[in-house]
């Protein structure tokens, strides 16, 4: 109930909240029902409301209104601020078990601000836009928050938000993790229809847009009228992936018909892909009207591809894209842009990307030698980075500052531990291995503590995979994420290797005496079963295994079935090697022979041929003109 008390308004809801000041209301940790009735009172009032949120999980688990399709939460008609303790804490969910319906809409008269929360869950239903919130032509501003894990399905637009010609505006916040999916979905992130976007110190990441038809993993303007006008700064945009059967574009953006400026940013690591067609625009897909300018921007490292990755049109961008001059660009082909005289291309020299958790802390540094490094127009950048941190002297192209480290050969070391090891040294630890390189530092040095750390006794106890185990090397040695040829390159190399080690053991006189012929179904059916039992633990399907007895009778194909069924689930190389002896040779290995082959399928000429790189001899020199 509402009470007046002079020129006080006082706000009760029993049982559900605290006594509050006017167009104030406090809600108890994970108090639905009080959040629930708080919107409602504040869409009655005429002046701003703020509801504050204490820590805990807010759990939605029902439809309470079908405005433009379910919705979690009472529309937003008036002027809303919600307040939480901080993204970690506070989180407004969608039940996972509950029916499908967004988390909140804002109609065209409302304005909502949603403050230091996690938003998730949300699930808008068939064919029905803003997976996790509908902005019907209104304002929506969100500031230092995650917005996660939100989905669509259908022919549908915005897998996190979907903007229906209002106003957005996101402010240190990430928008991560959400997918729109179906016939012809666009903007697994983020979608707009008009309207404007502005998106400042933010981190739009690992959003998807899948299915037959599409566009714009990370954010999709498709409007079809006037278009949206779209504002990015001090921002990343990162390993969004666009993946339409039958084509599409954008794994970072698609604009159609809106204008858009992107400044001090930094847009690669995303991906658009077409199994069945024609993908175009790996980082940014211009098309009809759209118009996208750069200024102090990176855009590279991007990819476009068909099936069988298949080079596609534009694996940084594609259509026409206008510098404003002092971008570092990657390859532009497939895009029409016009160099400035202070742009770059080539290699931009990214280090690792980092995501901490914090809402618009997910970026790319710079590596050391990133020609990046005070390449940007001071004139034009803003006095901080996407981290808050101050912009030193000529600002770097893109969305951080580059900050040395205050001892380089220590923060090496370090990455070694972080990377290989998967754990923080302790300070004994780094100062042994630094004086280690310090007393002779030349690049035999570094090959030594190299191998110490991927040959040695703790990095072979953990289970990784091939790619794990190739980003390792390239984090640790060369500081950088891997590119996706490097990867797949060094990968297949693995592979072979493992493939070489299969093929040995089927060769050996012992798998002879178990299984003579391919012909002889007994013993093909009980190595079948084995590789079912002990590499998979489990014990075959009926149909399944027969087929297979047939399929291995006719095309005797040993050394492929067991490669592929392993297939390349985290294990130690001593796992994989002793379910080998299990399955080929029914028997677990004798002492002496694991560490062998160990050895072999570790490839440890793989860590002497990043060490003896040009680019790992640079970063070496580099370290050392350091003067630490």
């Amino acid at each position: 109930m509402v009470v007046a008390f002079g020129a006080v308004l006082l706000l009760v809801v029993a049982g559900r909240g605290s006594l509050a000041q006017a167009a104030e209301f406090t809600c108890s940790g994970g108090n639905v029902a009080c959040l629930i009735a708080a919107i409602r009172s504040a869409n009655g009032l005429g002046e701003a409301s703020t509801i504050r949120l204490a820590e805990g999980t807010y759990t939605l688990t029902a439809v309470d209104n079908d405005t433009d399709g379910p919705n979690g939460l009472p529309s937003v008609t008036r002027i809303v601020t919600i307040q939480g303790s901080g993204a970690q804490g506070t989180i407004i969910e969608r039940a996972p078990e509950a029916p499908s319906f967004r988390l909140i809409r804002i109609a065209p008269t409302g304005t909502l601000t949603l403050e230091g929360l996690t938003l998730r869950g949300g699930n808008s239903g068939l064919n029905l836009s803003g997976g996790g919130i509908l902005n019907s032509a209104g304002r929506v501003t969100l500031s230092h928050c995650r917005l996660v894990g939100n989905r669509l399905f259908g022919d549908g637009v915005g897998g996190g938000l979907f903007n229906r010609g209002g106003t957005v505006i996101l402010t240190s916040s990430t928008v991560a993790e959400n997918v729109a999916f179906g016939a012809a979905p666009g903007g697994g992130g983020l979608g707009t229809d008009g309207g404007s976007v502005t998106i400042i110190d933010s981190t739009i990441a690992d959003n998807l847009a899948g299915g037959v038809g599409g566009g714009g993993g990370g954010i999709a303007d498709i409007s079809s009228a006037s278009g949206a006008v779209g504002t990015i700064v001090n921002s990343t945009i990162v390993r969004n992936r666009m993946d339409a059967g039958k084509g599409g574009g954008g794994g970072g953006l698609i604009i159609r018909r809106g204008s858009w400026t992107i400044s001090n940013s930094t847009i690669a690591g995303n991906e658009a892909f077409a199994p069945l067609g024609n993908a175009s625009g790996g980082g940014i897909d211009v098309a009809v009207t759209g118009v996208v300018s750069l200024r102090n921007t990176i855009l590279a490292d991007n990819f476009a591809g068909g099936n069988l990755r298949v080079a596609g049109l534009g694996p940084n961008c594609a259509g026409t894209v206008k510098s404003l001059d002092h971008n570092f660009l990657g390859d532009l082909d497939g895009c029409t842009l016009a160099l400035q005289p202070h742009d770059r291309t080539g290699i931009p020299g990214l280090a690792i990307y980092t995501d901490d958790g914090t809402p618009g802390r997910g970026y790319w540094p710079l590596l050391p030698t990133s020609q990046a490094i005070d390449a940007g127009n001071a004139a034009d950048c803003p006095p901080t980075d996407q981290l808050g941190r101050p912009r030193l002297g000529v600002c770097d192209i893109g969305a951080v500052e580059f900050y040395p480290p205050p001892d380089p050969f220590a923060a090496f070391v370090a990455g070694f531990y972080r990377y290989a090891l998967g754990r923080e040294p302790s300070a004994t630890e780094v100062a042994g291995w630094v004086s280690f390189l310090r007393v002779d530092s030349t690049l035999d040095r570094a090959r030594l503590m190299t191998h110490g750390f991927f040959d040695g006794p703790e990095y072979r106890a953990r289970k990784v995979t091939r790619p794990d185990h190739v980003t390792a090397l390239y984090r640790a040695i060369l500081g950088r994420d891997p590119d996706a040829s490097g990867l797949n390159g060094w990968v297949g190399a693995i592979q072979d290797r493992v493939a070489s080690t299969v093929r040995s053991f089927i060769g050996s006189p012992e798998f002879h005496a178990l299984v003579p012929s391919c012909q002889d179904e007994p013993a093909v059916r009980a190595l079948l079963i084995r590789l079912y039992e002990k590499g998979l633990g489990r014990s075959p399907d009926v149909v399944q295994l027969e087929n297979l007895v047939s399929s291995l009778m006719t095309n005797c194909d040993i050394g492929a079935i067991v490669v592929g069924f392993l297939g390349d689930i985290p294990r130690t190389p001593g796992e994989y090697v002793a379910i080998l002896y299990r399955v080929l040779l029914s028997r677990e290995p004798g002492l002496g022979e694991v560490a062998p082959w160990v050895e072999f399928l570790a490839a440890p000429f793989i860590e002497d041929q990043f060490i003896d790189s040009a680019e790992f001899a640079a970063r070496w020199q580099q370290l050392l003109s350091s003067g630490s």
